[in-house]
């Protein structure tokens, strides 16, 4: 079995206190995810523009094609690792996966944008904040990460724009807020990370469960361009895009296990040892 299949099975397992053993890996099934994009969700072109924002299943679209872009830019025409968000949404916009955005390859928003980013740099204090999560309060208080996506592997880029979010939490935490940092992608990642929760208990977690077992044999026409073998966040982000939603946030995005994190721990001794 390849790693991606031991944490795919990890990713099943339900832990005592609700969480999951590990995320969901990325393009484990890539048939599926192809026929995910190619039907799941797809949206009607509009005669008026509108760029997608947090919450829309397009902005989750649009930030999965902005990673996999990044990697895979020969699959993805006219796309690479520097395309701004509005290129890609206009490229998504002719799969017919998204409205086409206001003003596609224009820039005008992420120029503004880039002016007001900082990367932060050692002797700053934001840099130190890096630091201390990274090295620190990401082993000790592990619970303050949860569902940000980050490990003690991140980048320093990862972990300065989810400082960055953070600034709304209270008064101390908006004085101390770090910069929004340059580099697009680690934002659009925490941006996603921000407004998403994939389900382990609750309403939610129970309208999905149904869906995924018992709703899509009984009712497939309500999971319209879904499987029985489409994934738990396939189903979770059908419900929260629904018309009577149960689902209050969209799930998160998929995460490789890397090393160094507990996950990648947990699949290494059960391949090596166990």
């Amino acid at each position: 079995s390849t790693f991606e299949d031991y944490q795919c099975f990890f990713h099943q397992q339900i832990e005592n206190d609700g969480s999951r053993r590990c995320p969901r890996p990325c393009d484990y099934h890539p048939q599926a995810s192809q026929d995910d994009v190619t039907g799941h969700g797809s949206i009607a072109r509009k005669g008026n523009c509108h760029t997608t924002k947090p919450g829309e299943e397009c902005y989750n679209h649009v930030i999965y094609t902005q990673r996999q872009a990044a990697k895979y830019k020969d699959l993805y025409s006219g796309l690479d690792a520097h395309s701004s968000f509005e290129d890609v949404q206009h490229y998504l916009s002719q799969e017919r996966q998204c409205p086409e955005p206001c003003d596609p390859g224009s820039n005008k928003s992420n120029s503004s944008a880039m002016t007001a980013c900082h990367t932060a740099r050692p002797g700053e204090s934001c840099f130190s904040a890096i630091l201390f999560a990274k090295n620190k309060f990401i082993v000790q208080h592990a619970s303050w990460y949860r569902g940000s996506g980050l490990t003690r592997n991140s980048s320093n880029d990862d972990f300065q724009a989810y400082l960055h979010n953070q600034g709304h939490v209270d008064d101390e935490a908006g004085e101390k807020q770090c910069p929004k940092p340059c580099d697009r992608t680690a934002e659009s990642r925490a941006e996603v990370n921000l407004v998403c929760e994939t389900a382990h208990s609750g309403e939610c977690y129970n309208s999905v469960m149904y869906g995924a077992t018992r709703g899509i044999k009984e009712h497939p026409e309500w999971y319209s361009n879904l499987t029985s073998q489409s994934s738990f966040e396939d189903f979770q982000l059908h419900i929260y895009t629904g018309p009577k939603p149960k689902c209050n946030k969209a799930p998160c995005p998929c995460q490789n296990a890397v090393i160094g994190d507990a996950c990648h721990r947990s699949i290494e001794w059960v391949r090596t040892v166990g």
